[in-house]
């Protein structure tokens, strides 16, 4: 029993080892791409909070570089979901931002003017 127990633990540990780009226990992890193929982007632990990065951008896209950060000081507020900060490249400002997984897909909110201006994207794993 002890054996089975073992090797059902080793194989769940070499799953998430070998699968880096997976959503294990609600966490945000891998390279996700934009629905529109402009970007990727990859969240990776700042400090206490989680921030995201661009990890990749199309060369005719004219704002944004590789490594700069997009998603800042996300906070998770549920099993699948953080708020914190979110940065357009586009306009260079810094909005009220949301992330959620919902369905296999990420899906991401910034908001300006109290939540009544917003914009949407949504994201699928590309690794």
């Amino acid at each position: 029993m002890f054996a089975k127990i073992s090797r059902f633990i080793l194989a769940v540990a070499t799953a998430a080892a070998i699968l880096p780009g997976t959503v294990f226990g609600g966490e945000l992890t891998g390279t996700w791409e934009r629905g529109n193929g402009k970007a990727r982007i990859r969240f990776e632990p700042c400090g206490a909070e989680l921030c995201a990065v661009i990890a990749w951008i199309r060369p005719d896209v004219k704002k944004g570089k590789v490594g700069q950060t997009v998603f800042r000081k996300l906070k998770r507020t549920g099993d699948n979901s953080w708020t914190g900060e979110a940065f357009n490249p586009e306009d260079g400002r810094t909005y009220k931002g949301s992330v959620d997984l919902r369905d296999g897909k990420l899906h991401t909110k910034g908001c300006a003017l109290a939540g009544l201006i917003c914009k949407s994207d949504t994201w699928t794993q590309v690794n």
